[in-house]
């Protein structure tokens, strides 16, 4: 075979590739009751209850139900894990990223902060960790009108 027909070469991808670990997903199991729509990721912190608890407060202000509609995970900054394992079982229709880049979730996305970005039957946001957002008016000015966005509320 000659060698200008070999495909992979380093110019045939023009995209990183992130290797994610398969492990994480596998004891992501929803229960029958829950009928997840949203999956929110955040970095763990050393205040993670109270965090946790403004990130459910802002959820439950669009009119969520946080035990039946919202997944939410914390993830240390060494974890990545595969969205697309996850979607495959729970088919969130929604992705709040709190501080965590797309690459976190083993996806290429060029996502810009409080602008949400449908794809592939998902909508995406990218906003500032929850402890910037709970500092900041802005921020939860901006997240807000977001979420009316998303939520269509």
């Amino acid at each position: 075979m000659p060698e200008e027909n070999f495909i992979l070469s380093k110019d045939f991808i023009d995209f990183d590739i992130f290797a994610v670990p398969e492990e994480n997903a596998k004891d992501f199991e929803p229960s029958t009751e829950q009928q997840l729509s949203t999956l929110a990721v955040f970095p763990e912190s050393d205040n993670q209850n109270e965090l946790t608890e403004l990130l459910h407060n802002i959820l439950r202000a669009a009119k969520l139900d946080i035990d039946k509609e919202v997944h939410s995970l914390p993830i240390t900054p060494q974890a990545d894990f595969s969205f697309i394992q996850m979607q495959s079982k729970a088919a969130f229709e929604k992705a709040l990223l709190f501080g965590v880049t797309p690459s976190k979730l083993g996806i290429h996305l060029d996502l810009k902060p409080y602008q949400p970005l449908p794809f592939q039957g998902c909508i995406f946001l990218l906003a500032d960790k929850l402890s910037d957002i709970q500092k900041d008016n802005t921020k939860k000015k901006a997240l807000w009108a977001c979420l009316q966005e998303i939520y269509r509320i």
